[in-house]
């Protein structure tokens, strides 16, 4: 028994460049994500965006939209990223919920605040 199975298009990236393909609906059902440009990527090569909840793709990922985080690891729109005094580039949120004191300074790097100590008298 044959199946007749549609062809359809996704997108792949690779080092010729990105280019389109035409596969097979159960194929693309099985090896497949959509993502935020409305394209099929292969799973292997979009990259999960935890924070937004959507797959990102390579394109849209070396066109520097979406960063990697230093600290947790994970991807973050270009929107809230931030840049520590080490030169640790950041979401805004991990900052903000960190357990430390941090001051932006007019050029936008984030500065520790380092707790005074107590003076015994």
């Amino acid at each position: 028994m044959v199946h007749n199975d549609e062809l359809v298009e996704v997108w792949v990236s690779n080092r010729w460049g990105v280019h389109s393909e035409m596969v097979s609906e159960c194929d693309r059902d099985n090896n497949y994500v959509e993502c935020t440009d409305g394209r099929m990527w292969p799973d292997d090569q979009a990259t999960w965006c935890q924070s937004e909840e959507v797959w990102i793709s390579p394109k849209t990922y070396q066109d520097g939209e979406y960063f990697q985080s230093d600290w947790d690891g994970e991807v973050y729109n270009k929107g809230v990223m931030c840049t520590t005094e080490d030169g640790e580039v950041v979401a805004e949120d991990e900052i903000i919920d960190s357990n430390d004191t941090w001051f932006k300074t007019p050029e936008g790097i984030w500065i520790k605040v380092e707790e005074e100590e107590e003076c015994i008298a």
